[in-house]
């Protein structure tokens, strides 16, 4: 891992998640204007939201296969991610994948406690949690500002990661869940 100045704030999504951008657009627009960071977009992007002067550290990579997209990620060499979800009934029903992913890949996350990251967040260890966007402002800010702290969360999601959704992990749920089912 590279040290990467100005950081790098990752975001991956799709055109469902423009909703749940409202919540986080004016914090991290003050936190663009307290700390120098990019925000890169992986898949859509909503660079509608953010204010022009902003927009050069806005950065915007179109969707790609699949297969590719944790080699792209892992290539991106992300600082932070940012998981924001609003708390919408059509939420609940996703799963975690992009905080598992993030993990993984030794990225920590800023995540919404909403639906399906409400099983994967233990504060502090997988991300940091927040449930609004004060709580966004002071989580983000919080990355942005402690190396030590990220570097924390980033070694500990991947233990949890390797842990509890690891391979041979999943497959003996699996494997136990379709025994059930014989």
């Amino acid at each position: 891992k590279q040290d990467n100045h100005p950081l790098r704030v990752v975001w991956a999504g799709s055109p469902s998640h423009y909703a749940d951008w409202y919540d986080i657009k004016k914090p991290l627009e003050k936190l663009m204007g307290e700390f120098d960071f990019e925000v890169i977009m992986l898949g859509s992007q909503y660079k509608g939201i953010f204010n022009k002067k902003y927009l050069p550290r806005v950065k915007a990579l179109p969707w790609i296969p699949f297969e590719a997209h944790s080699y792209r990620m892992m290539s991106l060499q992300g600082d932070i991610g940012i998981i924001p979800l609003a708390n919408e009934p059509f939420n609940e029903y996703k799963s975690a994948i992009k905080h598992y992913e993030n993990m993984a890949m030794g990225i920590p996350s800023v995540v919404s406690v909403v639906g399906p990251y409400k099983d994967s967040l233990v504060e502090g260890k997988t991300g940091l949690g927040y449930k609004n966007s004060n709580e966004f402002y002071t989580k983000l800010k919080s990355m942005l500002e402690d190396r030590l702290l990220r570097d924390k969360i980033a070694k500990s999601g991947v233990e949890w990661v390797k842990e509890n959704k690891s391979l041979e992990v999943e497959s003996k749920k699996l494997y136990k869940y379709l025994s059930e089912q014989l």
